[in-house]
């Protein structure tokens, strides 16, 4: 935020005001004499009546050549009055020009301080106190810091389409990449529980799994997945053919006959080893392989 000053800037209302009013307006054709003033950008004027009472107002809004400027009122120690057209409207200098001028200058010219403590305070322009000047502490801009961003404990939000990327000890090409893609439901992934692709590793626990539900099948070619899970089951309804996953996987398909099951048949897969049935509650576990080049299907009846 600057402080907008001009020469000779000076006219009179041009209409009358109320103490509440947070518009005023000069002579037509005088706001040309007053300078452009617009957000965060801040200029003050004093008003004037013949009995010399007056009251100096900050303007936050001065738009090039126009006659109305945007004002709080009663400010730099001065209270919010009713004034008539005629008085005089002047930009002085004024206490608050003045204490803004010495705390940039004294800023300007002061000596840095590489590693700021605690205790130590910023100047702040107050934008929810009609940009007074106030003080912040390093120890209150670091718990915002904390509180925005969660930089020292905490979760950290990523929105989508982001990543988190941690650095190496030196700045080179080697990194760890968190990429989230775009989940769909809320999902915990435990660092410290991961297996990385490039690493040999060996297991010291089992893992459980929650079953895919594929639905009931009645026509056409089902193809499982690998992205909804390497466990999955579905309930024949109808006649339908089984076709192996696109990509590398190994998997376990349970199949469940209902009472109008149909037959089932198999298309792309290089083996098929077993049959199905067609018989209501004839149930199956269908060991799925699938390699680079080859597809193996094995059924498993399980009555």
């Amino acid at each position: 935020m600057s402080i907008i000053v001009g020469n000779n800037s000076y006219s009179t209302l041009g209409a009358s005001i109320g103490s509440g009013a947070t518009t005023l307006s000069v002579q037509p054709g005088h706001g040309a004499r007053f300078p452009v003033i617009a957000a965060p950008d801040v200029g003050y004027i004093t008003i004037e009546n013949s009995g010399g009472s007056r009251e100096i107002v900050k303007v936050t809004d001065h738009p090039s050549s126009s006659d109305s400027f945007t004002v709080v009122r009663g400010q730099d120690g001065t209270a919010a009055a009713a004034w008539v057209a005629g008085d005089i409207v002047e930009m002085r200098v004024c206490r608050a020009v003045l204490d803004m001028l010495k705390v940039e200058q004294a800023v300007v010219a002061s000596n840095a301080k590489a590693t700021p403590v605690d205790g130590d305070l910023l100047p702040l322009i107050d934008s929810e106190a009609a940009n007074a000047l106030k003080k912040l502490s390093i120890a209150n801009l670091k718990t915002l810091l904390n509180t925005l961003y969660r930089l020292v404990t905490g979760d950290v939000t990523v929105q989508a389409g982001g990543k988190i990327i941690f650095e190496g000890a030196t700045d080179d090409a080697f990194e760890l990449t968190l990429d989230p893609g775009d989940p769909t439901a809320d999902t915990t992934l435990e660092l410290l529980k991961c297996i990385e692709s490039n690493k040999t590793k060996t297991l010291t626990a089992g893992y459980s799994v929650d079953p895919f539900d594929a639905g009931t099948k009645t026509t056409g070619t089902f193809t499982p997945d690998p992205a909804n899970g390497n466990q999955q089951y579905c309930v024949n309804g109808g006649a339908f053919t089984l076709a192996p996953p696109a990509t590398a996987t190994s998997m376990i398909l349970e199949i469940l006959n209902n009472g109008t099951a149909g037959a089932i048949t198999t298309s792309g897969f290089t083996k098929v080893v077993g049959s199905f049935t067609t018989t209501n509650a004839h149930k199956f576990a269908c060991m799925i392989l699938k390699t680079k080049n080859y597809s193996l299907l094995q059924i498993q009846a399980l009555q």
